[in-house]
């Protein structure tokens, strides 16, 4: 195979590469969107509702206010009253002192008549207090809630908020990886893809059409990482028998510090050998079994499930 064939097959390896990545990356996108449309659709959900229990909780406020008026009439009814008898009271005693003459059976009546409705005023007074008292503290808890149920109103509508951007975002970017989905489909109409196909007892591969059919032969691929370490290398390749020993894939510097080199091969699963080619040398790597080879050289090998 000619350097240029070689080089073309570089770059369609790489094109394929990078378009099965974006379809994962679609794939994803479009996963993402679905669940930020469902949780916009429950945070409004729950926004109605809390909407609905803000509206009872100011209901009761209201309720509750207008309550808390009415002891406070009942209460200043009550004191009013109890200042009533005292005057009178005060009158008798006054009357009585201006005509010379007391009349203690009158006044002791009246006296126990101020002393029992004084102390019906005051058991009264009592029961409206403690009444009073606790319906200011249901108006405080309804203040409470009401906040609440408005500091967490304002929440869930930031959230959601927030949800719809993301899901704004989520659509542009799916629409972005669609165009170069369809982009990607029209550039690789036509041209090559290298494709295993059986040729007598051996397995071979050749370069087909790519085709709308191609990307479901590629479904049993298996994306596989091939590295060595190679210290003061200059260019490092990749042949193996998944290309027929035909052709070599240019493996990419990943570490500078540890000198490494790889490269990533979508093959389908079985057993293959390969070697790396390391400045023109013919080199073998550590971390892979090896096994001799008909020339009697050694060559690594690994088998993909």
């Amino acid at each position: 195979m000619s350097a240029e064939g070689d080089d073309f097959t570089e770059e369609l390896i790489k094109v394929s590469k990078k378009v099965y990545e974006k379809e994962e990356l679609l794939k994803e996108r479009e996963r993402e969107l679905s669940t930020s449309v469902e949780r916009c659709a429950r945070l409004e959900e729950e926004n109605h509702k809390m909407g609905e229990e803000l509206w009872l909780a100011k209901e009761r406020v209201a309720r509750q206010d207008g309550e808390l008026g009415d002891l406070h009439g009942q209460l200043n009814w009550e004191r009013g009253e109890c200042q009533r008898l005292r005057d009178q009271m005060e009158e008798e005693k006054r009357r009585l002192n201006e005509t010379g003459g007391v009349d203690y059976s009158k006044f002791e009546a009246l006296k126990n008549q101020m002393r029992e409705q004084e102390r019906k005023l005051l058991e009264e007074k009592s029961v409206v207090e403690w009444h009073l008292g606790e319906v200011k503290q249901w108006w405080n808890d309804a203040k409470w809630r009401c906040g609440e149920l408005e500091a967490g109103l304002s929440h869930h509508q930031w959230m959601l908020d927030q949800a719809n951007k993301k899901a704004y975002e989520l659509e542009e970017e799916l629409n972005r990886l669609r165009h170069f989905r369809d982009l990607a489909k029209d550039k690789l109409c036509g041209t090559f893809l290298i494709k295993k196909q059986a040729v007598g007892e051996r397995t071979k591969w050749r370069l087909a059409m790519w085709t709308d059919d191609s990307p479901v032969d590629l479904q049993e691929y298996r994306r596989v990482w091939f590295e060595i370490a190679a210290p003061n290398a200059k260019v490092v390749l990749l042949s193996a028998s998944f290309v027929n020993w035909e052709c070599s894939l240019t493996c990419d510097k990943f570490d500078e510090d540890q000198c490494k080199f790889g490269v990533w091969v979508d093959i389908p699963p079985g057993r293959y050998e390969f070697c790396f080619v390391v400045d023109g040398q013919w080199t073998t790597c550590d971390q892979y079994p090896t096994v001799t080879n008909e020339f009697g050289s050694r060559n690594n090998w690994r088998y993909i499930n």
